[in-house]
């Protein structure tokens, strides 16, 4: 029997749902049968997925062998495969995935081009194949090195061209064979496949990869979301055997074969760990929930891995953005450097130069107890600077600091660091993905032949073209388009037409109302610029709470300017459609409709935007993107006391002012040590102006309490389930069967609870977080509990008609407490919620210890609370009484004449003493 050119050896399991598609593509090969055979290994499925392949081995028409063997992993099974292959070559193919009716065909013409047989190993182009949507998109993170068409590639002259997945790989068999090559079963959930090819690729004194462009290979994106790659961060082993016997392993391997580890290794594991960073910076980060053995597990690999990596490796590393922050902090924790080489320690001289309070900014990093840290201004000895110490966090632990000073902004600046000056510098920051290409020598060229594009290609050619070309070109793409997918989904080509039209036909008429509205916004720029817009709204200060309701900070710092400072040019942002905005324009508010022809006006001349809350639509309330960038400096009234750590998302806003209502929660902003990034120059103990009106509310009026409220916050994973149901039956019952669900509606069954509520004539309300008031209707608690959502509330009002508010996580806790109401906190969930069951990180605030009623666990004892504090006749008890005071000193109701002041200050020069200097020297 002849033997063939490539075995295919494909690991299954349960995979029946996706074997057809699988069998169909490969037994369709444009390749002669004789020079292809297929090596199936069932990894003891369940389903039918060896049944499946026992039927298509039966009646196809190549050389199919199906073995099964009791489940023991993909790398026993590949490993399996790799000793039944009798091909020259050993390609490897996941169960679930589709190739190119061409793909062997295209590597064996790569195979015939590759005159000398450079190539140590080949590699195939990944297309991303949506199940849900029928579509291939070529839009892997490595996609760029197949830009060029097929390719030979030396990685000892390009080795940022790196290759990590086994699926889209062909190895030479001999090779395999006669090293004893294997999958490791110790390397998992990942990276094993990346640890095969580079010990592969070791046995080679100049590995060479063949880029096979023309050979596509269709990965398959799961719509149920069922992927190994959408399932990894939950597996142990992701921090414990993955690095240790995968990245580590790898680098140990090379090392002692080769005396020293290639770059091209080294920038495969630091582009393998790109992704554990990436995912721990998330603001929803996967790694919240891993235990912190396991993490310290990943510190101990990690001090090892970077043993083997070099310095300057981390810097020029530039596949994917680690960040300034990030690369600086492995450098110097790991590596004792910086991105920048020197002998001295390097200061950072950041483009942050704010000419309205003059001054500069410079920063350092260190690692471990801070340096000793002198400042001469023109040559004198200062102490004058705003300082702090930012710490950045890894994994659970410190990476390093970043030490940040806020100087005047004077001639020269000199800084010594335990007697030795430092360098200032510009930061060095990622440059974009390498996608330059080395000419080949000619060892490395192919032999000419015969190059079919992809139909993304030919879709970027079109765009890149004009007239006829662009014609030609998108006839080509769309004729490519259908091919492709009506061969990836095994749909008639008349299907895949209609839907691809469709979707073109979309795409165009939004690209033409783009087109429009870019005409518009343009003309919308212009009059915004105008002397008479100028006129109209030049320095104006734009106040807002949420878009779409009032009766926050934000209202309630207007109508303290509204009284009392008319000389300040205010406006009001809102949207018109408000339930708030007949009530605000009949108090005289200056209101400008969120959305209209008019924010972009005011905004685009604003001199502050004012906001309670600090989302992308309200930090830049006119998008940025379509109307440029407003001058506005943008000043955070708060929408709460903040807990819990929120470092990952605020300091993401360039804010020039935050406020704090708490000396701890003032600490926790700006205090040395702390992973927020502000000082005291962004952030000023004021109270907050809510509280002004709360107190004052609190003072002169008798509202009768007649609520037992229970006010929860939303639950992140449970509103994403809801929203992803396909139907209104199936959210109920995502509801109804949660945690979330069950333990509030246990409380509010409690016949103690109800029995109490009755005695004291209250009426229960179930106040809904505005983040799951799209699902009012799904509640129902019965007909002795209330339902309400947020927005539907006058917030103070209700506050102070809660006779108990009893909550889970919510700041709301706070304003009951300055309200009078009895204040409970019941977490029967706590766990989860602290271990990614929310956006919550845990700051400053520890309920037990800061809150300001008791934290309940259990329906019965939130029962037994209820009636004690019925007995006490409600209100705070004197703990908490206490408690309040300490936490919240400046509830005397002027905190919006702080506000203002602060306000006011951000237009001053922070230290007047060193500009009114630089002023005399200039005249």
């Amino acid at each position: 029997m002849k033997q063939p050119t490539f075995t295919a050896v494909i690991a299954a399991y349960q995979i029946e749902k996706y074997a057809d598609d699988l069998f169909r593509s490969i037994e369709k090969q444009t390749l002669p049968a004789d020079e292809l055979e297929v090596v199936i290994v069932d990894d003891g499925s369940r389903d039918g997925t060896l049944r499946k392949a026992q039927a298509w081995a039966s009646r196809s028409k190549l050389q199919v062998i199906v073995k099964t063997q009791t489940n023991s992993g993909v790398a026993a099974a590949r490993n399996l495969g790799i000793d039944l292959a009798r091909g020259s070559w050993i390609a490897f193919v996941d169960s679930d995935d589709v190739l190119d009716r061409n793909y062997f065909e295209s590597l064996a013409n790569f195979i015939r081009r590759d005159v000398n047989s450079a190539a140590s190993m080949l590699t195939s182009r990944s297309l991303i194949f949506n199940e849900k949507k029928g579509t291939a998109q070529d839009n892997h993170p490595l996609a760029w090195k197949y830009r060029r068409g097929d390719r030979l590639v030396s990685l000892e002259r390009e080795p940022h061209v790196i290759h990590l997945a086994g699926h889209a790989t062909i190895v030479r068999t001999n090779v395999v064979r006669e090293n004893n090559i294997r999958f490791s079963s110790l390397v998992k959930p990942a990276f094993e496949d990346a640890h095969f090819i580079g010990v592969y690729l070791a046995q080679f004194s100049e590995p060479v990869i063949g880029l096979v462009a023309s050979a596509r290979y269709y990965y398959r994106k799961r719509a149920d979301g069922s992927s190994l790659i959408d399932t990894t961060w939950i597996k142990a082993e992701k921090y414990t055997n993955e690095p240790k016997y995968g990245h580590l392993g790898l680098l140990e391997y090379l090392h002692a074969k080769k005396g020293h580890v290639p770059l091209w290794a080294q920038n495969t594991v630091l582009y393998s760990l790109y992704w554990y960073f990436r995912a721990d910076r998330m603001i929803d980060s996967p790694l919240k929930s891993v235990p912190s053995d396991l993490l310290d597990q990943l510190w101990d690999s990690l001090y090892r891995i970077f043993e083997y990596i070099d310095a300057d490796a981390i810097r020029n590393f530039n596949l994917v953005n680690y960040g300034w922050a990030l690369k600086e902090g492995i450098l110097r924790h790991f590596k004792n450097s910086s991105i920048i080489q020197s002998k001295n320690t390097i200061g950072y001289m950041w483009n942050a130069d704010d000419v309205r309070r003059a001054t500069r900014k410079i920063g350092y990093t260190f690692v471990g107890s801070a340096p000793i840290e002198r400042i001469f201004l023109n040559g004198e000895y200062s102490t004058d600077a705003v300082t702090k110490s930012i710490r950045h966090e890894a994994f659970g632990r410190t990476l390093m600091y970043e030490r940040v000073l806020i100087l005047p902004r004077v001639y020269k600046v000199e800084v010594f660091l335990d007697g030795r000056k430092i360098e200032i510098k510009k930061p060095v920051g990622d440059s974009k993905k390498k996608t330059t290409f080395l000419s080949a020598p000619k060892r490395l060229q192919l032999a000419s032949g015969k190059y079919i594009p992809a139909a993304s290609e030919m879709v970027r050619r079109a765009n890149r073209s004009s007239g006829l070309k662009r014609i030609k070109h998108g006839c080509l793409a769309l004729y490519l388009k259908i091919s492709e997918e009506s061969w990836i989904t095994g749909q008639n080509r008349l299907r895949v037409s209609f839907r691809l039209i469709e979707r073109v036909a979309s795409r165009y008429m939004s690209r033409l109302k783009a087109r429009k509205m870019k005409s518009r916004d343009q003309e919308t720029v212009v009059v915004a610029k105008s002397d008479a817009m100028a006129a109209k709204y030049k320095n104006s200060w734009i106040i807002m709470d949420h878009p779409a309701r009032a009766d926050d900070n934000g209202e309630h710092f207007y109508r303290y300017l509204q009284n009392n400072h008319p000389e300040i040019p205010i406006l009001f942002m809102l949207k018109r459609d408000s339930a708030d905005w007949n009530r605000l324009a009949a108090d005289g508010f200056n209101l400008v409709g969120y959305g209209s022809t008019e924010a972009v006006y005011s905004t685009l001349n604003a001199k502050y935007i004012i906001s309670s809350h600090i989302d992308s639509g309200i930090y830049d309330p006119v998008s940025r993107h379509r109307f440029g960038p407003s001058p506005a400096r943008r000043i955070f009234l708060q929408h709460g006391l903040v807990m819990n750590d929120l470092s990952r998302w605020l300091n993401t806003k360039g804010l020039a002012l935050m406020i704090s209502s708490s000396p701890q929660e003032f600490a926790s902003f700006v205090g040395d040590g702390s992973t927020y990034k502000f000082t005291e120059k962004e952030v000023v103990l004021t109270g907050l102006p809510r509280h002004d009106s709360l107190i004052g509310l609190r003072n002169t009026h008798t509202i009768e309490r007649n609520f037992m409220s229970f006010a929860p916050t939303w639950r992140q994973g449970l509103v994403k389930e809801i929203a992803n149901a396909p139907d209104l039956d199936t959210k109920k019952s995502i509801l109804t069967k949660s945690q979330f669900y069950i333990g509030w509606n246990s409380v509010l069954q409690d016949l103690r609870v109800r029995e109490t509520a009755n005695a004291n004539n209250l009426q229960m309300l179930f106040v809904l977080h505005d983040h799951l008031s799209k699902y009012k209707n799904l509640f129902d608690f019965g007909a002795h509990v209330k339902v309400v959502s947020f927005s539907e509330l006058k917030v103070q009002e209700f506050i102070l008609s809660s006779q108990v508010l009893i909550t889970d996580y919510s700041s709301i806790a706070t304003e009951a407490a300055i309200g009078g109401s009895s204040v409970a906190y019941y977490q029967f969930d706590a766990d989860a919620i602290f271990n990614n069951g929310h956006t919550f990180t845990r700051g400053w605030f520890d309920y037990a210890e800061n809150g300001f009623g008791p934290v309940l666990d259990s329906p019965e004892d939130v029962s037994s609370w209820v009636s004690e504090r019925s007995l006490a006749g409600w209100g705070l008890a004197e703990q908490y009484e206490e408690r309040l005071n300490l936490t919240l000193p400046v509830l005397d109701g002027t905190a919006s004449q702080r506000v203002l002041s602060a306000i006011m200050n951000t237009g001053n020069p922070l230290f007047p003493e060193w500009s009114n200097q630089i002023a005399r020297k200039s005249q």
